[in-house]
């Protein structure tokens, strides 16, 4: 879904550097590959 992704870009922007990387693979590619 687009609106994960959106969502997921506001969460990035308040989440410190060190978890961008935990983040990016635990939502983010998920988000993509469900859709």
């Amino acid at each position: 879904p687009i609106i994960s992704l959106v969502l997921a870009g506001a969460l990035i922007s308040s989440i410190p550097q060190e978890s961008h990387a935990a983040f990016f693979t635990t939502v983010i590619i998920p988000a993509i590959v469900g859709g």
